[in-house]
């Protein structure tokens, strides 16, 4: 059976993003009038179905996600792994997803978000992406939800904002694994150091809650030190946990809360258990972090399973949109415990295969769109 024409086949011939061929075939603003006539004469030559012109609906989902270089790499390579293999499952269903990055920080994800609507407000169905202050964002979020676009959250919730889905593994489960471990072969009284970023404050109190409720059971004699990154500082929570261990030799324990403060901490881990006896757990399953469990500078890895909750993510949306069956609101994925013995042969993402697919065609949209734009863009 040949192989369905896509919106993606018309948009390379038209030498257009798939964004602008929405546009062109549901009648929106933004593409000249000789453009759309070509768009829709390609389409009716590859036979492309078309009713009145015009798509049935919308199906365009917009992804931004922090992108998968430098720190953010350990976590959001999977994000977007997941993210473009679901997308490749419902390929024949219609939908695109545009997939932006922005570099980590609030500022360029709200640049980001804005350039977004700009472009996107007539032809996207759905948002799907990551808020970890949603009181930072609910101006900006229900713009989106104002003209009848679909909200969608991974990793994080921001239920104020009207969002109709959220998946995201339970924080507060993975706080309590993480002590469940090291209270069980930490042995009496003992200091234990939780060490991360508060970057998602409300995640970040469900881990740590967690931690402290299981901990007062598995083992209530040890002591629980919290140390956190500035932000205007980072280095510095790296500093002081190394001026912890020297100092306190009844430290027997290490939870790295998050992939990029367990990435930092494996030079430390390694140096310090050349002459002491200390137990390390790690976040998120990805190769560096799997080679340090099987080499013993981690002992544990609490996953939160980034690919199945952008995989989960993107069928959330794909759902809404079609109609067939109702969604929750709330999705949770199963979070994991990792030791030696039940590592994966194998894992998802190849990083570099990523970034290069990532903001293409929201940066050709960008530039040939005739609307113009009053955002600095910021490259990623």
């Amino acid at each position: 059976m040949p192989r369905k024409t896509t919106l993606g086949d018309i948009a390379k011939l038209a030498d257009v993003a798939p964004g602008t061929v929405y546009k062109a075939l549901s009648g929106n603003k933004g593409v000249s009038e000789q453009k759309r006539k070509e768009i829709i004469s390609l389409a009716r030559s590859l036979n492309y179905v078309l009713t009145n012109h015009a798509l049935p609906a919308r199906r365009l989902l917009i992804a931004l996600f922090p992108s998968p270089v430098g720190d953010d790499r350990y976590f959001y390579q999977y994000i977007w792994e997941g993210i473009a293999r679901r997308e490749t499952e419902l390929a024949d269903t219609g939908l695109h997803v545009i997939k932006v990055t922005f570099d980590g920080t609030q500022e360029n994800q709200k640049d980001r978000l804005e350039e977004i609507f700009s472009l996107y407000k007539d032809t996207m169905f759905g948002l799907l992406t990551i808020i970890w202050e949603e009181s930072e964002f609910l101006e900006t979020l229900n713009k989106f939800s104002s003209v009848g676009i679909k909200i969608f959250t991974v990793s994080s919730d921001a239920p104020s904002s009207h969002r109709s889905g959220c998946v995201m593994a339970d924080s507060y489960r993975t706080g309590r694994l993480a002590a469940e471990y090291l209270g069980s072969v930490i042995e009496g009284k003992a200091r234990v150091i939780v060490v991360g970023t508060k970057r998602d404050s409300y995640n970040h109190a469900q881990v740590v809650r967690g931690f402290f409720d299981q901990m007062n059971t598995t083992n209530p004699q040890i002591q629980i030190i919290e140390l956190y990154e500035s932000r205007m500082y980072p280095e510095e929570v790296f500093k002081t946990l190394q001026d912890f261990l020297s100092r306190f030799e009844d430290i027997k324990g290490i939870y790295a809360n998050n992939a990029r403060t367990t990435i930092r901490i494996l030079e430390i881990a390694r140096e310090q258990k050349q002459h002491r006896k200390l137990f390390v757990v790690g976040s998120e399953l990805f190769d560096e972090s799997s080679q340090a469990l099987r080499e013993g500078t981690l002992d544990a890895i609490i996953a939160q399973n980034a690919f199945q909750q952008a995989y989960e993510g993107v069928s959330v949306a794909f759902r809404s949109l079609s109609g067939t069956e109702q969604i929750t609101t709330k999705e949770i994925v199963p979070n994991a415990l990792y030791l030696k013995n039940n590592l994966p042969l194998e894992q998802h993402a190849q990083s570099q295969s990523i970034i290069q697919m990532l903001d293409k065609e929201f940066l050709k949209d960008s530039e040939k769109t005739e609307t113009k734009q009053t955002i600095p863009r910021k490259t990623t």
